[in-house]
């Protein structure tokens, strides 16, 4: 039997500052988020990537961000986890949040990770980031799957940073697997840490963001939910912000509206947007329609 979904969902994101390493204030943080988003009637919440464990946040003195990686990352379930599911509970509200996942069976194995809880399942499931940046390669593991979640609002597709920004086959992935929204949970830098350990500007990196943010959209006619951090982080880059929440208007036309956002690049703020979810549907069985994937089988073969 077809199930009924919800056909309109208000979701919030989160544009926060990356927080320092203490997970019990941080911990604070979110829950005063998770609030303010559902007293304003929102049924889903996103976080910026690595926020929940605070990989990113700075630390002072002489420290090793690898190691601190290590000490800083966790299990799912564990603490912060199962601290987000009762919020989840208590306010009847979606949550993702990017954070360090610790593996289980090998504790020397983290992924960035984004756990997906609901108010009724607590923890449906994580996201493991496949496509990681370079300077990530030497102390995170790559995901291997593409998965979307299953809410009362249909199909929800997660995507972590350059998963979103530099392989758009991860978005399309997750619509043609039916999410009716994606959640893009970043932490895109305005300055980076190279790989010989240089600072440097992230030259384009302001402007061509959101650009990129309402090429998904269109491309995909589909909601883009994208949850950024602000500031410093452990690694030496700087975040910028600007989380936004965008899709076409009306959908399958031309004409990409930001629903919610941009947020600010320098303070913390929570942005808003209810969106239709039933007509964006119907715009993406067209474009479906007109498919030919035989033509693109040099996407998928190895290489």
């Amino acid at each position: 039997m077809k199930v009924a979904y919800q056909d309109a969902i208000t979701v919030a994101c989160a544009n926060i500052h990356q927080l320092p390493s203490d997970k019990a204030d941080n911990l604070i943080t979110f829950k005063n988020f998770i609030g303010e988003a559902a007293s304003k009637g929102s049924n889903l919440i996103i976080f910026p990537e690595m926020s929940l464990t605070a990989a990113g946040g700075p630390t002072i003195g002489h420290h090793n961000p690898i190691t601190d990686m290590h000490q800083l990352a966790e299990t799912i379930p564990g603490p912060s986890t199962e601290e987000l599911v009762k919020q989840a509970r208590e306010h009847n509200i979606y949550v993702v949040a990017g954070m360090l996942e610790k593996d289980k069976r090998n504790p020397d194995i983290i992924y960035n990770t984004a756990p997906v809880i609901s108010p009724e399942k607590g923890l449906i499931g994580a996201y493991r980031k496949v496509h990681l940046f370079k300077t990530e390669k030497s102390y995170t593991t790559p995901g291997k799957e593409l998965p979307v979640f299953e809410t009362r609002y249909g199909p929800i597709g997660v995507v972590i940073c350059s998963d979103f920004f530099c392989y758009p086959e991860a978005a399309r992935t997750c619509a043609l697997k039916g999410a009716r929204l994606i959640a893009l949970v970043t932490s895109v830098m305005v300055t980076i840490r190279d790989l010989e350990g240089n600072i440097t500007v992230y030259e384009g990196a302001v402007e061509l963001v959101p650009d990129i943010i309402r090429v998904r959209a269109y491309e995909n006619h589909i909601y883009i939910a994208a949850a950024n951090a602000v500031g410093a982080s452990l690694l030496g880059y700087r975040a910028f912000g600007k989380s936004m929440i965008v899709g076409p208007d009306p959908p399958g036309s031309f004409a990409v509206k930001y629903f919610a956002g941009p947020a600010s690049q320098v303070k913390d703020e929570l942005i808003i947007a209810t969106l239709n979810l039933e007509a964006m549907d119907k715009a993406r069985q067209r474009l479906w329609q007109n498919r030919f994937p035989k033509a693109y089988r040099a996407i998928t073969q190895n290489q």
